[in-house]
């Protein structure tokens, strides 16, 4: 709960400023936690010497002595006492002044603790309060004129006499008498709703303004309504104004959370519950692995790129010397060289969560004959033996063939046609000789079988 103060002040139209007011140290937390707050005007009589000084004795002693309470001691009592100590203070002010006139001063005090209002007064200064622009008097003059009104009630005077007594406004008890006669004092706490103010003031303020005047001046700042209930009393220009003091305390409200900042904080903690889970998501829930290769049939010391996927925080541990990845890396060659099944296998702080395998085979290369170099293939013949043989192209044009026997010249009837196959250098009869005719020098054409296929091969013509 917090309490704003605020309080003003004003000479009037007297020469001197006899009233004095005073606030207990609101910063002293362990003592607002079973004290409160106090708050204390006074005002020295005009009509008796240093009224002033009384005034400001009053109200020191008065704060001195109340702050001197113990937690276990009733604020009703730290406030009585405190009362009398400052009443003991004037009168020894009056003794040791040699003041035959004597000295006095009123003094009214209030103390708010835990939203409840205490008070304690003595003489005519006054304790209003003020709920949703109206004020209420909640302390009791200590004036002639109540005996006044007490009289007339019973009969003993006139109206007239009692409101027209010259005497009327006369106090009838105030510190610095030996003894105190009355004292005005909250028999049990009033509850201070939120915005309630508490205002405290001389007769300088009330015999100015009246109690509809008062509520309607206050404001939110406590400070700035005790300037403006002062100078609303001083537009009045009364002739005797005299002065004026005036002291407030407000119970603020909570602090309400503006929308903006209402919605700010829910996305704070939203993003909070939100963090929360995911972490001990991440926590208690073991991630997974995933390894992968760019290929997985390779030749001998052939690279492979493998590669991983996994969650935050995990470490990586790859089976083979080649790879040790670093923390944070994704990926990492290897050469192969052999069938392997690689095994990727995650841990977070130091226990292994998961582990992914993936294979890589071995490819065997396809067998290669040796290859003939140097020498140019030329075309396929049959050897008259019934072998095959390879004829140079490049000597066949150039260099023809001689025939067997000089002089002969091989006709058209002579050309016959010869498959390959084994021959025996004899004809075993005319039938054999018709039904496998051997090729003679000079034909024209010779038709040859090679894998089951004819090839035409032209004879070069003889050379005479």
């Amino acid at each position: 709960m917090r309490i704003a103060p605020g309080n003003a002040q004003d000479i009037g139209a007297r020469t001197d400023q006899q009233d004095s007011f005073g606030f207990s140290d609101p910063a002293k937390s362990g003592f607002v936690s079973h004290g409160g707050v106090a708050a204390v005007v006074a005002d020295g009589m005009g009509g008796l010497a240093h009224g002033a000084k009384a005034s400001k004795t009053a109200v020191h002693t008065f704060l001195l002595a109340y702050e001197a309470k113990i937690p276990s001691e009733p604020i009703p009592d730290a406030l009585q006492r405190a009362l009398l100590e400052a009443n003991r203070a004037v009168c020894s002010l009056a003794a040791g002044a040699d003041m035959k006139s004597g000295v006095g001063t009123t003094l009214a005090a209030v103390v708010i603790h835990d939203g409840h209002l205490y008070w304690i007064s003595v003489g005519d200064s006054r304790v209003y309060l003020c709920h949703r622009g109206r004020a209420t008097r909640i302390t009791k003059d200590h004036i002639f004129g109540n005996e006044l009104d007490e009289s007339f009630a019973k009969g003993r005077i006139s109206r007239a006499e009692a409101l027209n007594h010259p005497g009327r406004e006369d106090l009838t008890s105030y510190l610095g008498m030996p003894e105190i006669p009355l004292i005005d004092a909250s028999a049990k706490p009033v509850t201070l709703n939120p915005d309630d103010s508490v205002v405290v003031c001389t007769d300088g303020l009330y015999r100015a303004l009246s109690e509809e005047e008062i509520g309607a001046s206050l404001q939110r700042d406590p400070h700035r309504s005790c300037e403006f209930l002062t100078q609303r009393a001083l537009g009045k220009r009364q002739a005797h104004q005299d002065n004026i003091t005036v002291v407030a305390l407000r119970r603020m409200p909570s602090r309400a959370i503006a929308p903006s900042t209402s919605r700010a904080l829910t996305l704070v903690l939203a993003s909070l519950a939100v963090f929360v889970v995911a972490g001990a998501a991440w926590w208690f829930l073991p991630p997974r692995i995933t390894l992968s290769a760019d290929k997985i049939s390779v030749r001998r010391d052939e690279k492979v790129k493998l590669s991983w996927k996994t969650g935050w925080g995990v470490r990586v541990v790859l089976d083979t010397p080649d790879c040790n990845p670093s923390p944070g890396a994704t990926s990492c060659e290897v050469r192969s060289g052999e069938d392997k099944n690689y095994t990727a296998t995650a841990s977070r702080f130091g226990l292994t969560t998961a582990s992914n395998i993936i294979s890589v085979r071995m490819e065997v290369p396809p067998a290669e004959g040796p290859k003939s170099a140097g020498t140019r293939q030329g075309p396929v013949g049959v050897a008259a033996n019934g072998g095959t043989e390879r004829q140079n192209s490049k000597a066949t044009k150039d260099q023809p063939r001689k025939p067997e026997k000089e002089g002969t010249t091989p006709t058209p009837a002579q050309s016959t046609a010869v498959t390959a196959g084994p021959a025996s250098g004899k004809s075993a009869s005319a039938a054999e000789d018709a039904s496998q005719p051997r090729s003679l020098p000079g034909d024209t054409k010779q038709d040859v079988v090679v894998n089951g296929k004819k090839v035409d091969v032209q004879p070069a013509p003889d050379v005479k």
